[in-house]
């Protein structure tokens, strides 16, 4: 025997006020949903730029460090060129002992531009169509008060040695009997340095 059949009642409809509540509620996850979007996109933005701008600084750094490296090579090449007595005479800080006359050589400081094809910019006019930034490359060769010397404590240019070539090592001034003259060329940029170290020899 079956109790009592009961029928069910359908949900009563949500109240005004249920319904308003519950349409707020869903405004507010929206919103957040758009804020924690922005901010995702914003940090994620902030980090590409910082990637791309350090990226391009890297790169010009390594632009720069080519082109000093080039300019070094290239006024080695120069010196290489020049008879090798005539080397310190050419390119030491002193324009009285140019051997073509008074202020007529490079000298030991030699600003170089040098354009993306890699060509060295020795010329004023040719400065100007180069348009790149300058390369100070300077000179260095084992001397004191203007004298090549032999007994000088310069371990980056292999001093103390023998240059003239005869088996001693003394004080004396070798600027005019010199058969090894070591030099040191410092191609600077605004973001380094290269160095190039090597002998000329006058034998």
């Amino acid at each position: 025997m079956s109790g009592p059949h009961r029928t069910r009642r359908p949900p009563l409809p949500p109240s005004p006020k249920t319904r308003h509540r519950r349409l707020r509620d869903q405004r507010g996850f929206g919103l957040l949903d758009n804020l924690l979007a922005m901010a995702v996109f914003s940090i994620s933005a902030m980090g590409f730029l910082q990637v791309t701008v350090a990226s391009k600084g890297l790169h010009r750094e390594n632009m720069n460090l080519e082109q000093a490296t080039g300019a070094a090579r290239q006024l080695l090449e120069d010196m290489r060129a020049v008879n090798a007595s005539e080397v310190f005479a050419r390119y030491n800080d002193d324009p009285n002992d140019d051997p073509d006359g008074v202020n007529t050589a490079p000298g030991s400081n030699i600003t170089v531009h040098v354009g993306d094809d890699g060509e060295n910019a020795w010329s004023e006019e040719h400065e100007a169509q180069m348009g790149t930034e300058p390369i100070t490359c300077n000179i260095t060769f084992p001397t004191v008060g203007g004298q090549v010397r032999e007994d000088l404590d310069m371990p980056e240019l292999g001093l103390p040695a023998d240059l003239n070539g005869d088996g001693e090592i003394d004080g004396e001034d070798h600027s005019d009997d010199y058969e090894y003259l070591p030099v040191l060329i410092t191609a600077n940029t605004a973001n380094g340095s290269f160095v190039v170290h090597s002998v000329m020899t006058n034998r």
